[in-house]
């Protein structure tokens, strides 16, 4: 799973938007393979990996809900695991960088339609 995404996978018919499902693939050190992820829509928009621990953040965005809300995903023995959030309501986290020494930044944005604010947090 050391890679990065910021596309999700979007099964749609041609010309009508469709649900979203997370596509987090994995290097399995011959091909690319799919990796189990916690049910739910979503877009992925970051991954990155700190003191051997990996991290997938995004938001929760659908054609049907358009309002956002943030999801983190902790990659764990048995599969990727549901992460709590910094802030809940809507937002998006939508990028990850590790820390010398562990632990990794987030940003996004929260707030509301009229105003979204950035949101800087740090995991670990």
């Amino acid at each position: 799973m050391f890679g990065r995404t910021s596309r999700p996978a979007r099964p749609t018919e041609p010309g009508r938007p469709g649900p979203e499902h997370l596509l987090l693939p994995h290097w399995n050190g011959r091909k690319w393979a799919s990796t189990k992820v916690p049910d739910g829509g979503g877009e992925l928009m970051d991954v990155a990996v700190s003191g051997g621990q990996a991290l997938a953040v995004g938001d929760t965005f659908s054609p049907s809900e358009p309002n956002d809300t943030m999801y983190a995903l902790r990659r764990t023995t048995s599969g990727w695991q549901r992460e709590s959030v910094p802030v809940t309501g809507m937002a998006s986290l939508s990028g990850l960088a590790p820390i010398p020494g562990g632990g990794l930044w987030s940003v996004g944005a929260t707030g509301d339609d009229q105003h979204m604010r950035p949101l800087i947090a740090r995991w670990g």
